[in-house]
């Protein structure tokens, strides 16, 4: 039995560590957009493996699937229909997007290609503004935090598969 993490994992998690960082970087729209499909193909798939494998790695898809669908419904829908719920995890992500975020004049932003020249009117062209939006940086957050998540309940799901098989073999004694 394999003990620890492959450096193939170790390259996977840094990759999607990097992966995640940039999507908080570079929130937007758009960018949400594509994070939002990626976290339901993802969970998409936790509920393919939870119904099609056996053994320990369906105890993996489970717990990704249980956790990572909790978590996609109390930060997406549950949050937006509640607007006054305040999660424990919203003053952190504040406080992140604002040692994350640069405030921009509305005509850098358009420079820089936040913002399409469209999006302001003539009289808000003076006000500095954050970016990314506070909005954009938090719906980026709350995707990556669901992917975390589902990634926990997979380990969590396994870990105890795993204790529950030794449990029940004949002659080995209960931790």
């Amino acid at each position: 039995m394999q003990r620890g993490y492959s450096l193939k994992w170790l390259f996977v998690s840094a990759a999607a560590v990097g992966a995640g960082c940039l999507a908080l970087r570079n929130a937007s729209y758009d960018t949400n957009g594509y994070l939002l499909l990626c976290v339901v193909a993802a969970l998409a798939i936790c509920l393919v493996g939870a119904l099609v494998r056996t053994g320990r790695p369906r105890a993996f898809w489970i717990g990704a699937a249980i956790f990572g669908w909790i978590a996609f419904l109390v930060n997406g829908p549950a949050h937006s229909l509640l607007p006054n719920l305040a999660l424990p995890t919203d003053q952190a992500i504040a406080f992140l997007h604002s040692k994350v975020s640069q405030s921009l004049t509305p005509d850098e932003a358009i420079r820089q290609g936040w913002y399409p020249a469209e999006a302001f009117s003539a009289s808000r062209l003076r006000h500095p503004i954050a970016v990314p939006m506070l909005t954009h940086f938090s719906d980026a957050a709350h995707c990556l935090m669901t992917l975390v998540a589902a990634c926990f309940g997979g380990l969590m799901g396994r870990r105890f598969y795993r204790l529950n098989s030794i449990t029940t073999e004949p002659g080995r004694a209960a931790n």
